[in-house]
């Protein structure tokens, strides 16, 4: 526990995973919803106590990616009072961000924290884990070893929407709150580090999957 407490604190940029989910933890108020899916959802339970219920929805399982994004519009017109943040992953975002459409459209008031890390982070990771390579996980420009995503605050903007970009980890809570003062679908494009030090606790068939190398028989 203690290395995830550290990790919290980290000043490192791009900014650390850890420290972006306690953020959120200090300034989401207790009766808040937050919104994850299937990526973060593990790492999201280590640094987050829930003390309220149906104040966190989360994708599990053989939950769509993406489905986070679209489920804040939900949560949000459920519970209007309340701030909702869905923390969503950048290729999760790309696969549904034309909720910010109706978003804007209906004046449904959610906030979208993306980790903008340029891949399918854990779908590279078991890549990696697997067979010491990439294949169609990293967003980069083709030919060349350019990272690429557009500008997902200039993007909102575009939509009209509200949309900052957050590259300094000490940025990032003065930026939530704002969001959430905002009263207006808001997306905060985060760029987070690609490797979490959040390790999942118990045993699963999964924890063995991924602290060990593949050797092509069944785990």
């Amino acid at each position: 526990m203690a290395q995830l407490f550290e990790a919290e604190q980290s000043n490192e940029t791009p900014i650390a995973v850890e420290r972006l989910l306690g953020d959120i933890r200090d300034v989401l108020p207790t009766d808040g919803i937050l919104i994850s899916g299937i990526g973060v959802r593990h790492a999201l339970a280590q640094h987050i106590r829930f003390t309220q219920p149906m104040t966190h929805i989360v994708g599990s399982g053989y939950g769509t990616m993406g489905q986070e994004v679209a489920a804040a519009l939900g949560a949000k017109l459920a519970r209007p009072e309340v701030p909702v943040v869905a923390v969503v992953g950048d290729g999760a975002f790309r696969s549904t961000m034309q909720t910010l459409l109706p978003a804007v459209e209906y004046g449904v008031n959610a906030i979208w924290v993306i980790m903008n890390n340029y891949s399918y982070n854990i779908i590279a990771l078991y890549q990696k884990r697997h067979w010491k390579r990439l294949t169609g996980t990293e967003f980069r420009i083709e030919g060349s070893d350019e990272p690429y995503n557009p500008d997902f605050a200039e993007l909102a903007r575009v939509f009209g929407a509200c949309g900052k970009r957050v590259e300094r980890p000490e940025d990032f809570k003065p930026a939530l709150e704002e969001a959430i003062r905002a009263e207006r679908p808001y997306v905060l494009d985060v760029i987070t580090t690609q490797e979490s030090r959040s390790r999942a606790s118990g045993h699963r068939a999964v924890n063995d999957i991924l602290s060990k190398e593949w050797t092509g028989e069944p785990v």
